[in-house]
């Protein structure tokens, strides 16, 4: 599944307020009914040159039962802020 996100926040500095867009394109792969994994990419954005994504949500069952016990999550993500000097991004 696929969709198109537009997250809006709101910046407040020195009584001074500012709302940031950014949009996304999330990808959700749900074929596994033990792992889902949501993947975001960057369209655009006011505040971000680069923002992309995984997050990875695994169940966690009972070794006895079997039974879903709870939920393991592990996010992977890479973030530029836009305005960083072109020699930061180059950075592993």
């Amino acid at each position: 599944k696929v969709v198109s996100v537009e997250q809006q926040s709101e910046l407040r500095v020195l009584m001074q307020t500012r709302v940031l867009s950014t949009w996304l394109t999330v990808t959700e792969d749900s074929r596994d009914e033990d792992c889902l994994s949501i993947d975001f990419k960057l369209q655009r954005s006011d505040a971000l040159s680069r923002f992309q994504g995984l997050w990875v949500l695994e169940a966690v069952r009972d070794a006895s039962s079997g039974e879903v016990v709870g939920c393991k999550g592990l996010l992977t993500q890479d973030v530029l802020p836009k305005g960083i000097p072109l020699w930061v991004q180059r950075l592993p």
